[in-house]
Formats: C-alpha cells, sequence, structure tokens
C-alpha cells in the first residue's frame, strides 16, 4: 500500500508542474535550453570566458550544460521540497499519513526531470558537441540518485521548517542563488578567489558540478574525495532528516 501511495504522490506531483499548460512537459526542455542560452551568450559571447578542465579546453556550451542542467534539478527539488507539507496539509490531517512520503515523491518527480533531461543532454553532447561515448557515462545515474538522496534530506528538513517558519521558501531561493554563483557552473573552477578555496574544497554542490563534467566531458572517474563528499552530505543530510521528521513529526500535524 505505502509504495503505491508513494507512485501516486510522484505521479501527481509530476504532472501538476505542467497541467493546464498547452506545451505540458516541453516546458521542463524549454526552460533550461532559455537559460542555457542566455548564459551561453552573456558568458561565452559578450564576456569571453573559456572553459579548462584538466588542463583541456572544453567547448563552453558542453562545459555550461553539464553543470546548469544538473543544478536545475537540484534547485528545483529543494524548492519543491520547502513547501510539500503546507501544500498537502489535506492529506497530513489523515491518521497514520507518512510523513516522509511528502518530500520524497518531490525529490523522485525532480530526479525524473532531471534523469530525461540528462539523457537529451548525453544526445547533445555525443551528436552535437562531438563528445566521444565513454563507458564512464554509465556513472551519471549513479550521481543523480546521490543528488537525489541529498534532496530529500534537506527537503526533510526544510519542508518540517516550513510548517513553523512560512519564510523558509523565499529565504532558500536567495541561498541557493548565492549558492550558484559560488559554484563553479558557468565559470570554470579556476577563477575562484584563493580566499574562497576552502568552500569550494567542502561544497557538495561543487563536488557534484566536478563529478558530472568527469563523466561526461572528460572521459573519467569522479574523484573519490568528491565521491566521498557527496555521499558524506547526502548521508548526513539524510539523518539530519529522519531525525528532525520524527522529533517533530507530531507538532507538524497539529501545527499544520
Amino acid at each position: 500500500m505505502n509504495r503505491s501511495l508513494l507512485i501516486q504522490l510522484v505521479r501527481r506531483d509530476f504532472a501538476s508542474r505542467y497541467a493546464g499548460t498547452a506545451m505540458g512537459f516541453f516546458w521542463n526542455v524549454l526552460n533550461p535550453i532559455l537559460q542555457l542560452a542566455i548564459y551561453a551568450i552573456v558568458f561565452g559571447k559578450f564576456l569571453g570566458l573559456r572553459a579548462d578542465l584538466g588542463g583541456r579546453a572544453q567547448d563552453y556550451t558542453a562545459f555550461l550544460c553539464s553543470g546548469v542542467i544538473p543544478w536545475v534539478g537540484l534547485q528545483d527539488g529543494i524548492l519543491k521540497s520547502c513547501t510539500v507539507l503546507v501544500e498537502n496539509r489535506s492529506l497530513i490531517r489523515r491518521s497514520s499519513f507518512p510523513l516522509a512520503f511528502l518530500p520524497l515523491s518531490a525529490a523522485i518527480s525532480s530526479f525524473l526531470s532531471t534523469a530525461i533531461a540528462m539523457t537529451l543532454l548525453l544526445a547533445f553532447l555525443i551528436g552535437v558537441a562531438h563528445v566521444e561515448w565513454s563507458v564512464w557515462f554509465l556513472m551519471v545515474p549513479v550521481l543523480l540518485v546521490a543528488q537525489t538522496v541529498l534532496v530529500f534530506g534537506l527537503g526533510l528538513v526544510l519542508s518540517a521548517m516550513t510548517v513553523f517558519v512560512r519564510d523558509v521558501a523565499q529565504l532558500m531561493g536567495v541561498v541557493l542563488m548565492v549558492v550558484f554563483w559560488m559554484t563553479p557552473i558557468v565559470y570554470s573552477p579556476e577563477h575562484i578567489p584563493a580566499r574562497l578555496s576552502p568552500y569550494l574544497a567542502w561544497s557538495p554542490t561543487a563536488a557534484l558540478t566536478s563529478g558530472y563534467r568527469d563523466v561526461l566531458l572528460l572521459a573519467r572517474p569522479p574523484s573519490h574525495r568528491d565521491l566521498a563528499l557527496i555521499a558524506g552530505s547526502g548521508s548526513a543530510a539524510l539523518v539530519l532528516g529522519f531525525v528532525v521528521s520524527k522529533r517533530l513529526g507530531r507538532d507538524i500535524v497539529s501545527e499544520i
């Protein structure tokens, strides 16, 4: 029963994103493409940024796509998770409803959207950017699962906080904007000032971005350090999320 409930929640969340729109799911593709086009024009053409990875020059469009598309999925999942409890108060008021299913359904829905976008990205890299097929492309699903675990853990915490402080979602929008520009997504890591290097070294978003680019553009596995940081941050977020959810479960039901 729990499995069928989760499937229904994921299906509903996935469908509700585009309900009533003429283009439906294609908005999931069009929005990142427009964002990528703007970044490519501004940073690649106007500012003349060049992408260097592993001591090799990279096609800037491919470099940009490999960072922005996973980020859009991460950001979407986190922001959606923030309000998922508040938006489903009628379900929560039912007896014995598993609260964790709501942020989990948001994380899985984001995973599905990102997986589709990453499939299109692989087709672009191979067919247009002339990136050679690599066995390390098979690491992309692993990174997506790790990203989803991180989103789920953060979603458990943030959705619970939003029940008591409704400004959390707006605050996270600002926080994520700062994190985006402090993560080498539209620029190479070499552009990071030395004083910010410690942040980059311990940033899970930087590790994820580096991991995706390793497997997509450099045809190599992510570094052991990046993998450890991704797995560690995801596990920590998940543990923290379950602790918060367990301790605040009754208060959430009464407050909602």
